[in-house]
């Protein structure tokens, strides 16, 4: 069974646009830094290790060819650079550690703590080795590595701040705009300083001064319409009293006049609370017998509907309360009834309460679950229409809508379960839930 429920979505803690603007710039700054950083590191070091292999391929040249004049000092000795020349295998063991066995070259090697460039070459009987130790540039090149993490840093800090400082002076206008905008009474503008925030509130005025006209016109209209409804309910109303203080009306007539009274008080009280909601007034909350007012509501149904082969149940306890306004709930009422009874052929419509709560079931055709979450939509049309006399979706109705926006302003939770298809006996049911409100 799918299930839809009318309900606000979640609100969303976000940061300010002064955080974000500053954030953002702090990224942006930290991320450039942390490339050029990197690129610079990579390009020291593959420099080092350019003009190392360079240095030991040069004295490595000078070696062989003071080797092949015959110099018997042909070997370097110093500090950082020094030769062997290898004859046997005693000479061989004789060698380090780290450039036994090394062949060409130039080869990189660690050995205790520092860095060596070996490069070997062979003449005759002889091996020459050449041992170039190159620690003092490696050293160098850590050097620079730390100090291109500690700059990273340090620009990341600059950053955040200067973004800090930068976005409080972009955001100003807006939180002046902001602020004015707090302040303001409706008719009123507001002058702050800078031109942008100037030019800002003032088009905020002309959309105030707009949207004050649309609600001055919608106020009119919706004055001018309830006073045209509410005559012509007047009369009929002041019509159907006279006629029963006509004493040639018998029993039987007088009965059906009294059924028409209430039904252009329903139609009366509709009015009203259609009224009060476009015009977001308060409501007017009171203590309801709702067995009786599920009676008011149906009286007109049934004299309309007329439809064979739906039967129309009432399940309410007599005694039960409720705290609402009388004439929200029964527009509720109206257009959960007449959904049901719209999309109902066979078998009943039953209307159930219990405290807290009530609901509206059928065994109508059901609505689908692809279709389910959207029936409260203003507008939205199916094969089976939130408006009475809708067929195949040709029609678009705003029951539901109303529904959910009555329930919405009365704090009510208003949901609709639903199994199309499931065979007789399934069809919708819509709850509503009076909540703090009943």
């Amino acid at each position: 069974m799918a299930s839809a429920t009318a309900s606000a979505p979640p609100a969303r803690s976000r940061r300010g646009l002064a955080q974000r603007v500053a954030l953002t710039f702090a990224l942006l700054c930290s991320l450039v830094a942390l490339v050029q950083g990197v690129a610079a590191y990579y390009t020291v070091e593959m420099a080092e290790d350019g003009m190392s292999d360079v240095l030991a391929a040069r004295e490595m040249a000078l070696f062989v060819e003071r080797f092949r004049a015959g110099d018997p000092q042909a070997a370097p000795s110093s500090s950082r650079l020094r030769g062997y020349i290898v004859r046997s295998s005693g000479e061989a063991e004789a060698l380090p550690a780290f450039a036994r066995g090394i062949e060409g070259g130039p080869h990189e090697r660690y050995w205790e703590g520092r860095t060596y460039h070996v490069v070997a070459a062979n003449e005759g009987d002889a091996r020459l080795l050449l041992v170039l130790d190159t620690t003092i540039y490696e050293d160098r090149v850590r050097a620079f590595k730390s100090f291109v993490i500690g700059s990273v840093i340090v620009c990341s800090a600059l950053a955040l701040l200067l973004g800090r400082l930068l976005a409080r002076h972009l955001v100003r206008p807006i939180a002046q705009v902001a602020d004015s905008l707090q302040k303001l009474a409706p008719g009123e503008s507001g002058q702050p300083r800078g031109d942008e925030a100037a030019r800002l509130l003032d088009a905020f005025d002309r959309y105030q001064r707009q949207v004050e006209r649309l609600l001055a016109q919608e106020r009119e209209i919706t004055s001018n319409a309830s006073h045209e409804l509410r005559t012509p309910l007047t009369a009929l109303r002041t019509t159907c009293e006279l006629l029963q203080m006509d004493a040639g009306v018998n029993e039987a007539s007088r009965a059906r006049l009294d059924e028409m009274m209430r039904i252009v008080d329903g139609m009366t009280g509709t009015v009203a609370a259609s009224l009060r909601l476009a015009r977001d007034q308060p409501a007017k909350i009171e203590t309801l017998n709702l067995r009786e007012t599920v009676d008011d509501v149906l009286l007109p149904l049934r004299a309309a509907d007329g439809r064979e082969g739906v039967a129309i149940a009432v399940d309410v306890p007599a005694g039960l309360a409720v705290r609402a306004d009388r004439h929200a709930l029964q527009m509720v009422l109206q257009n959960l009834l007449r959904n049901a009874l719209t999309h109902t052929s066979a078998g009943e419509v039953r209307v159930a309460a219990g405290p807290g709560w009530i609901e509206v079931r059928d065994t109508g055709t059901g609505i689908s679950a692809e279709h389910l979450p959207q029936v409260f939509d203003r507008h939205f049309s199916t094969a089976r229409s939130d408006i009475a006399g809708a067929h195949g979706g040709e029609r678009y109705g705003i029951g539901l809508s109303i529904v959910r926006q009555l329930c919405d302003r009365h704090g009510w939770m208003v949901s609709l379960k639903s199994s199309a298809g499931a065979g007789p006996g399934h069809g919708t049911t819509a709850r509503v839930e009076f909540g703090s409100s009943a």
